[in-house]
């Protein structure tokens, strides 16, 4: 077991079939089934570099080329798509997606089966905040937390690299 450790970078999306969340330091993409058919899954990314093309909708939308009512994915998620859409596609189109940088604390701590981390919200109007635990052989859960307030997705403000990221927040399917 390793202590609690905090980093100010996260990324949050939701896709039709999964929660995908990306905390840099930890260098994977952490892939949240909405179906107790399908695991988890800690995907490892072998570096930590942002390309501006994976977050430049007009790109993504001719790459991707989602559906009228679709969003294509975005970010660290585009690109392994990109790269092995037969590992990514069953995801679905991305429904909202966040980034968070510089102003907000997220926690995580490993243990030897499996990782805790939070905290990250869970509606819109943020009315509730969620903590995550995965485990080593796939199996997850998402559970409510009052006493700890999660941080606010400012749509409008946002940029990374100098583009600018929306996203917005719709309640969160639990799996379990």
């Amino acid at each position: 077991m390793r202590g609690i450790e905090t980093t100010t970078d996260a990324y949050m999306a939701a896709h039709e079939h999964a929660m995908i969340i990306f905390l840099p330091p930890l260098l994977e993409m952490i892939v949240l089934p909405n179906t107790s058919e399908r695991k988890a899954k800690r995907q490892p990314i072998s570096s930590y570099h942002d390309d501006r093309k994976w977050f430049d909708d007009e790109y993504l939308q001719r790459v991707f080329d989602p559906p009228q009512d679709g969003k294509p994915p975005e970010y660290r998620v585009a690109e392994l798509w990109y790269k092995d859409p037969a590992q990514w596609k069953w995801i679905g189109w991305r429904e909202w997606s966040c980034f968070w940088a510089l102003n907000d604390k997220f926690y995580y701590q490993e243990f030897e089966n499996g990782i805790i981390l939070g905290v990250f919200p869970t509606g819109k109007t943020i009315s509730e905040s969620q903590i995550f635990t995965i485990t080593n052989n796939g199996v997850w859960s998402s559970r409510i937390s009052s006493s700890v307030g999660a941080p606010a997705c400012d749509e409008k403000t946002l940029n990374v690299n100098g583009v600018v990221i929306h996203g917005h927040f719709t309640k969160l399917k639990v799996s379990s």
